[in-house]
């Protein structure tokens, strides 16, 4: 009786992890799809305005002299600058809030896994 419990337990554990590990796929996929495209295109569309003009002030100045350090100081904070934004973070966050989750019901699943497959021993 023992064993069917643990097994059902098993089988519960496993479709539950099966399931958490679809949702948080499905999740990821519209997060990423409907939530972020409009973001990333518009990002994409900044960034293939910003390249030239950022060649171009580098340029300009490492001509007037500016520091090296000065030049990476200026591109630092427009990163993070960028990284700050409330949208990006929050996305980010979540983002990270499912990849945990898929990670536990994996874990929880190999476990499970594991302990299914150990040899039993029978007392003589």
């Amino acid at each position: 009786m023992d064993t069917v419990r643990r097994h059902v337990r098993r089988r519960l554990a496993s479709i539950g992890a099966a399931v958490l590990g679809i949702v948080a796929t499905l999740l990821a996929i519209y997060v990423v799809i409907v939530q972020l495209a409009g973001r990333l295109i518009a990002i994409f569309v900044d960034a293939l305005v910003l390249v030239p003009r950022g060649l171009v002030w580098i340029a300009s100045s490492l001509e007037t002299g500016m520091n090296g350090w000065a030049i990476a100081s200026h591109i630092a904070s427009a990163a993070v600058s960028t990284i700050g934004v409330p949208t990006v973070t929050v996305t980010l966050i979540g983002l990270e809030l499912v990849a945990v989750a898929a990670l536990f019901a994996l874990r929880t699943l190999l476990r499970n896994e594991a302990r299914a497959e150990e040899p039993k021993e029978t007392v003589q």
